[in-house]
């Protein structure tokens, strides 16, 4: 698997769109892809990234599209995300988010954008 260093994201700072898609690329999201102000697409779908999805991202005010499909992360949906004026599309399945009840912390403000994708969770089935 192909590790990002957080280096990389903090050293692009006219970038507007990243796809990183079907890279086999492991470890976390880093808090410095909040540093992206110019960000408006963002694809890292089909990997093996987990941890969480970093709240920093709420920084990226230009955001309109983020696929963070098919990777391993876990835990809530920062409600930064909801306030991203611009984001029209967040695809988030496939992944170990916590979204069921009675334990679902879904923001409001994420559950009315135009497209949201929280369909076919992966299922961890334990004995």
């Amino acid at each position: 698997f192909f590790r990002v260093p957080s280096e990389f994201y903090e050293s692009l700072v006219e970038l507007i769109s990243l796809d990183l898609s079907f890279n086999s690329i492991s470890g976390s999201i880093p808090e410095s892809i909040g540093f992206q102000s110019n960000l408006q697409h963002l694809e890292l779908k089909h990997n093996k990234i987990g941890g969480s999805i970093p709240s920093s991202l709420g920084n990226c005010k230009n955001m309109s599209w983020i696929s963070l499909f098919d990777n391993n992360l876990i835990g809530r949906i920062p409600h930064q995300l909801g306030e991203l004026t611009n984001l029209e599309y967040l695809f988030l399945g496939r992944n170990q988010l916590d979204v069921n009840p009675p334990s679902t912390k879904i923001p409001r403000s994420v559950i009315t954008l135009p497209k949201l994708e929280m369909g076919h969770p992966r299922v961890e089935n334990n004995p």
